[in-house]
């Protein structure tokens, strides 16, 4: 009787560990491609910019960096406005930290920089004043950079809803971190 009982104990132990390792952490990776065609689907409305610009960017082309935790995307930008009634063409580099925004259940681009934008054919000083418009317009436009809109279904599973706590980059991703919205609370809320 003794060892059916220590028998019945060792499985009920071993069903209620197995449940609750399932309701721990987990990860999901969202690919390179994937982060490329949400930005390029972000990016098929064109922008005013300080009230006088029309920039309208295309085919985004991302870059990973897991040495400084960093995503980049170089894209091609029209740029239409009273100075260039006919628009001009260049390329626009943007780089920053991916990061989990609770409130839009959404990855953004945080702390993004405009990293390079040259006109071709325009001389030292008609770049340098493009580029410092840029900057001064992309400090709003980038603040809110959204890179990945994150489905809320996808953040339940068997019942337990998740939320992401960490992202990580990586050479062909973002890693994201998912914990059970009571335990990343519980995270978030102790010193």
């Amino acid at each position: 009787m003794r060892r059916w009982t220590r028998l019945l104990l060792t499985i009920m132990t071993v069903i209620i560990c197995s449940h609750c390792a399932s309701l721990g952490q987990r990860s999901v990776t969202v690919s390179s491609q994937q982060l490329q065609k949400a930005l390029n689907q972000k990016l098929t409305q064109s922008v005013t910019v300080l009230k006088f610009f029309q920039v309208a960017l295309s085919n985004a082309s991302i870059r990973l960096d897991p040495d400084h935790q960093t995503l980049q995307a170089v894209m091609d930008a029209h740029i239409q406005g009273p100075l260039w009634p006919k628009g001009i063409h260049t390329r626009v580099g943007i780089s920053g930290v991916p990061q989990y925004d609770v409130a839009t259940q959404s990855v953004l681009l945080a702390d993004a920089v405009l990293t390079g934008l040259a006109v071709e054919h325009a001389s030292t000083e008609l770049n340098a004043f493009i580029n410092a418009l840029a900057k001064q317009a992309s400090k709003t436009w980038l603040q809110a950079l959204v890179i990945h809109q994150v489905n809320p279904t996808s953040l339940t599973v068997a019942g337990t809803r998740y939320q992401p706590t960490d992202i990580k980059v990586l050479a062909n991703g973002l890693q994201v971190t998912l914990l059970p919205a009571e335990q990343a609370h519980h995270q978030n809320t102790v010193p």
